[in-house]
C-alpha cells in the first residue's frame, strides 16, 4: 500500500477514534442527565421526595393546628374540633404527590432545554393539596355533641305544667331508654293528680293497664265447684300463654267435677285420651279365654303395628287349647306336623314306632317321604314271617292303616269334640288320616300325591278354624261390651249427662271392636271411628262445660262491676265509669267464655283500654305542644345573643334546629325514639356541614391554587441559553457520530479494499475510544464532583436535609459511570476485532472456515 493511502487511513482512524468517543458521551449523556425518569428516580432513591414532603407536612400541621386552636374559641361548646394537623398534613401532602410535581417540573425543563416547547414555566399545582385538607375536614372531624349543647345552654323553663331544663335534655340523648323514660317523666307531670289509674307507654301515650284495673278490683267467685280470683285474672293478661293457662285453670277445674279421666289441652279444649278411659275399664269374657291388660290397649291404639299386634294375640289367646296357631296377619296357620304329633299310632297288627322325627322326615320331600315308608315296611317286615311277600306286608299295612286311622279319629273326639264344631273335628280327622295313609298306605307312594292332599286338608281345616275362631270372638265381644257398659254407668252416671254417658260407651265398644270383631282388621278404619267417637265425647263434655261457666260468667261480672261502682263512681264521669265496667267484662268473658280466642279477647280489651285512655291523652299532647313551643323560643333566644358575631349565619340556624329537634324529642307526641334520632343525627350532620364549610372556604381564602417559580432573567437567562443550545446538539451528536463512525469504516475499505485492515483499524480505533473513555470517566469524576459541591455551597442552608445535593451528585456519578462501562464495552469490541483479524492473518481460523464451506 503507498505512503499516500496510510497517512489517508491514519487520518481517518483518529477521526474514528474521536467520532465514537463522542458518540459514547452524548449517548451517557442522554441516558442520565437528560433522561427524565433517571432524574426522578435518583431524586426517589436519595429520598428527596420523603424529606420534601416531610418538611412540608410540619409546616402545614403547625398551621392547621394555629388554626382550629383558634376557631375553637369562637365556637359554643359542645362543638368540637377532632383535626390532627398532623394527620391531615400527611393525608394532604404526600410522597407521590410531591413526587409527581417534581417529575412534571423535570419533564417541562428538559422539555424547554431540548427545544420541544419554546417557554419554560415552572410551577406547583396546590389544588390536590387544598382538596385533600378539605376531605379531611369534613371527614368525620368536627363532632357535635347535643348533650353539651343542652347542658351549655341552661334551660329551665315551666309551662303549661310541665317544667324543662338542661338535665333533662341531656338524659333524653343518652340513648332509647333516656330518651323514653324522659318523655314519660315530662307527660307524668301533666298527668299528676289523675284518680284514674293509668300510665304511660314506651312512647310516652297514655295508657289503660287492664292489670292495674283488676288489682284495685279485687274479687273472688266461686260456683259449682269453679273458682276465679284476681290472681287468675292479672295472670290471663299478662301474655298468650297466660290467658290460655287461666282459660285451661278454669275449664279443668269444672272438668274434674265429671271424675272422667280426661284433661283440657292447651288450647281450652276437652282432650279425650281413649287408652286412658279404656284402661279404666276390665275387659272380661264368660269364658276367661281372652285376657286384655293396659299394655295391650296402649299397643292397639299407638299404630297400625301395635294394632294388628295386639289382635294377632288376642287371636292366639282363643287357639291355646289347639295345636294351631295365628300369622302375622291372624290367619289360623295349620302344621301338619303340630297335628300329627298329637297322635298315637298304636297297631294290634304290627308293633311299629312312629316317632315325631319321622313324621316331620315324612313331609319334608320326596326323599325323606320314601325313607319314612320304607322304614315303616321295615318295621312291618320284622313282624312277618321271614320269607313274607311283598304283597304279604302290602296287606298287614292296609290292616295297620285301619287301625290306626280308627285309634286317631277316636283320640281327636276325646280330645276336641267339646271344643270345636263337628266340621272342624271331621277336618282334623282328614288331616290325621291323610298322615296315616303317608306312612301306611302302600298305595300312596308319590310324594306329590301325598303333599297335594295334605295342603287341601290344611287349608280346609285352616278355614274351619278361622270360622269358629271368628264366631267365638264376635260372642266375646258382645260379653265384653255388656260388662263394660255397666261399669261406664256406675263410675259416670252421676256426674255427667246421659249423652256424655252414652259416648263414653261408645268410644268403649269401639276399643272392643278394634280387639275382638274380626272383620275390624284394617287400622285405619278402626282408628277413624275411635276418633269420631273421641271427638263426639270431646262436644258433649265441651257443651257441659260451656253450661257451667256461663252460670259462672254471671256471677263474676255482678260482683265485678258492684267493685267498679264502689272504686271509681264518685271520680270519673258515667261515659268513664261504663267504659272501666265495659273492660272489666270483657275480661271476664275471656276467662269463660267458649271458643274466645286471645286474640279476639285482646282486640277487644285493647279496644276498651283505647276508649278509656283517648280523652287523657288528647289532653295531654295539647299541654305539650304549648311547652314546646314556649322553650324553642326561650332557646332560640340564647344561641342568637351567645354566639350571633361569631358564627355565620347557617352555622347558627343550622345550632337552633339542633336545639328545635331536641325540645320536640321532648314535648312532640309523635316523634318516636328512631324518628328522633334520625332528626337530631340529621341536624347534628348539618351543623358539621356548615362548619366543614366555613374551615374549607378559609383555607380556600388563604392558600393560592398555583405557586409559580418564577422565570430566570440577566446573566441566568443567557446561562440557560446556552445549555439549551448545547443539550440541542448533545441531542442529535450521539445518533449523528454514531452513524459518522459507521461512514468511516467505509471510508478505510474504500482506501485500503483489503477487510482484514478495515477491521483491525476499526478495532484500533473502538481499543483506543475506549481506553480513553476509561480513563475520563475514571479520572474525571472526582474533579466534577468538587465543582458541584463547591457550586452547591451557596445553597447549603436551603438544600441541607433535602437530599438534592446527594442527588446531584449521584446523577454526576451516573454520568462517568454510563461513560466508563460504555468505554469498556467499546475497547472489548475493538479488542476482539483485533484478535479476530490476527486470529485469521495466522491460519487460526481455517478449519472454521472450512467447516462454514462444508456446511
Amino acid at each position: 500500500m503507498s505512503v499516500l493511502k496510510q497517512v489517508a487511513t491514519v487520518v481517518v482512524a483518529i477521526v474514528m477514534v474521536l467520532s465514537i468517543a463522542g458518540a459514547s458521551a452524548a449517548f451517557a449523556v442522554n441516558g442520565t442527565i437528560l433522561n427524565s425518569d433517571h432524574i426522578a428516580g435518583t431524586f426517589e432513591d436519595e429520598g428527596v421526595y420523603e424529606s420534601v414532603a416531610a418538611d412540608g407536612r410540619e409546616r402545614i400541621s403547625g398551621d392547621l393546628d394555629d388554626t382550629f386552636e383558634q376557631r375553637a374559641d369562637d365556637i359554643p361548646a359542645g362543638i368540637t374540633f377532632d383535626i390532627d394537623g398532623q394527620a391531615a398534613a400527611e393525608a394532604a401532602l404526600t410522597e407521590a404527590y410531591v413526587a409527581g410535581e417534581f417529575a412534571t417540573n423535570i419533564d417541562q425543563l428538559l422539555a424547554y432545554l431540548k427545544g420541544d416547547t419554546a417557554k419554560l414555566s415552572l410551577q406547583v399545582d396546590l389544588v390536590p393539596v387544598k382538596e385533600s385538607l378539605g376531605e379531611y375536614v369534613a371527614n368525620d372531624t368536627i363532632t357535635v355533641d347535643t348533650v353539651a349543647l343542652a347542658n351549655e345552654r341552661g334551660i329551665n323553663v315551666t309551662t303549661a305544667g310541665v317544667t324543662v331544663d338542661s338535665e333533662l335534655l341531656a338524659r333524653l340523648n343518652e340513648d332509647r331508654a333516656g330518651y323514653e323514660q324522659t318523655r314519660i317523666q315530662l307527660r307524668s307531670q301533666a298527668v299528676e293528680g289523675a284518680d284514674v289509674p293509668v300510665s304511660l307507654d314506651a312512647n310516652g301515650s297514655v295508657v289503660v293497664d287492664t292489670a292495674t284495673f283488676l288489682r284495685q278490683t279485687a274479687f273472688d267467685a266461686e260456683q259449682d265447684g269453679v273458682t276465679v280470683d284476681t290472681a287468675m285474672l292479672l295472670r290471663m293478661n299478662a301474655n298468650q300463654s297466660g290467658y290460655a293457662h287461666a282459660r285451661v285453670d278454669i275449664r279443668s277445674q269444672a272438668l274434674r267435677q265429671t271424675d272422667i279421666p280426661m284433661t283440657i289441652a292447651d288450647d281450652g279444649s276437652v282432650a279425650v285420651n281413649t287408652v286412658n278411659i279404656s284402661q279404666e275399664v276390665t275387659f272380661t269374657s264368660s269364658q276367661d279365654d281372652v285376657a286384655i291388660d293396659d299394655g295391650m290397649i296402649a299397643r292397639l291404639n299407638a299404630n297400625q303395628s301395635g294394632y294388628d299386634a295386639v289382635r294377632v294375640e288376642v287371636r292366639s289367646q282363643a287357639l291355646t287349647a289347639f295345636p294351631v296357631d295365628v300369622d302375622g296377619n291372624g290367619t289360623v296357620v295349620v302344621e301338619t306336623v303340630d297335628i300329627a304329633r298329637e297322635i298315637d299310632f298304636e297297631s294290634d297288627t304290627a308293633d311299629i314306632d312312629v316317632t315325631n322325627d319321622m313324621i316331620e322326615r315324612l313331609n319334608d320331600g320326596s326323599d325323606g317321604y320314601a325313607a319314612v315308608r320304607s322304614d315303616i315296611r321295615d318295621q312291618v317286615r320284622d313282624e312277618l314271617p321271614p320269607m313274607a311277600t311283598s304283597a304279604q306286608v302290602d296287606s298287614a299295612l292296609r290292616e295297620i292303616n285301619t287301625e290306626l286311622t280308627a285309634s286317631a279319629t277316636s283320640q281327636a273326639r276325646t280330645d276336641y269334640g267339646d271344643n270345636v264344631t263337628e266340621e272342624t273335628l271331621d277336618d282334623i280327622i282328614a288331616l290325621q288320616n291323610t298322615v296315616i295313609d303317608g306312612l301306611t298306605d302302600p298305595d300312596l307312594t308319590d310324594y306329590d300325591d301325598y303333599a297335594t292332599r295334605r295342603d287341601d286338608n290344611e287349608a280346609t281345616l285352616s278355614d274351619s278354624f278361622g270360622r269358629e275362631l271368628d264366631d267365638g270372638l264376635r260372642e266375646a265381644n258382645d260379653a265384653i261390651k255388656t260388662d263394660a257398659a255397666e261399669q261406664a254407668r256406675t263410675d259416670y252416671g252421676d256426674s255427667v249427662s246421659n249423652e256424655t254417658l252414652g259416648d263414653i260407651v261408645a268410644l268403649q265398644n269401639t276399643v272392643i271392636d278394634g280387639l275382638t270383631d274380626p272383620d275390624l282388621a284394617d287400622y285405619e278404619a278402626y282408628a277413624n271411628q275411635r276418633d269420631a267417637d273421641e271427638t263426639a265425647l270431646e262436644e258433649s263434655l265441651t257443651t257441659e262445660l260451656e253450661d257451667r261457666l256461663g252460670d259462672v260468667n254471671e256471677e263474676i261480672k255482678a260482683d265485678a262491676a258492684a267493685e267498679v261502682q264502689s272504686e271509681y263512681g264518685d271520680d270519673v264521669s258515667a261515659e268513664t265509669l261504663a267504659n272501666i265496667t265495659a273492660l272489666q267484662h270483657t275480661v271476664i268473658d275471656g276467662l269463660t267464655r267458649p271458643n274466645r280466642t286471645y286474640d279476639e279477647y285482646a282486640s277487644q280489651r285493647d279496644a276498651d283500654e283505647a276508649a278509656l285512655a283517648a280523652s287523657f291523652d288528647r289532653e295531654l299532647d295539647d299541654k305539650l305542644r304549648d311547652a314546646g313551643t314556649e322553650v324553642k323560643e326561650d332557646a332560640a333566644d340564647r344561641i342568637r345573643n351567645e354566639y350571633g358575631d361569631d358564627v355565620s349565619g347557617d352555622t347558627l340556624d343550622d345550632v337552633i334546629a339542633l336545639q328545635n329537634t331536641v325540645v320536640d324529642g321532648l314535648t312532640d307526641p309523635d316523634l318516636t325514639y328512631d324518628a328522633y334520632a334520625s332528626q337530631r343525627d340529621d341536624a347534628e350532620a348539618a351543623l358539621e356541614a356548615s362548619l366543614a364549610a366555613e374551615l374549607r372556604n378559609r383555607i380556600d381564602d388563604q392558600v393560592d391554587d398555583r405557586i409559580a417559580l418564577g422565570n430566570v432573567t440577566g446573566e441566568g437567562a443567557d446561562a440557560l441559553s446556552t445549555v439549551r443550545s448545547g443539550v440541542g446538539l448533545v441531542g442529535s451528536l450521539g445518533l449523528v457520530l454514531g452513524l459518522l463512525f459507521l461512514a468511516l469504516v467505509g471510508v478505510v475499505y474504500a482506501v485500503t479494499r483489503s477487510i482484514h485492515r478495515t477491521v483491525s483499524t476499526a478495532g484500533y480505533s473502538l481499543l483506543v475510544a475506549g481506553i480513553v473513555g476509561v480513563a475520563v470517566g475514571i479520572l474525571a469524576n472526582a474533579p466534577v464532583l468538587d465543582l458541584v459541591d463547591t457550586a452547591l455551597e451557596s445553597s447549603e442552608d436551603e438544600l441541607s436535609g433535602t437530599g438534592v445535593g446527594e442527588a446531584i451528585r449521584s446523577i454526576i456519578e451516573s454520568l462517568f459511570g454510563a461513560l466508563t462501562m460504555q468505554s469498556a464495552v467499546l475497547a472489548i469490541v475493538g479488542v476482539v476485532l483485533v484478535a479476530f483479524v490476527l486470529a485469521d492473518r495466522r491460519g487460526n481460523l481455517e478449519a472454521l472456515k472450512e467447516r462454514a464451506r462444508g456446511s
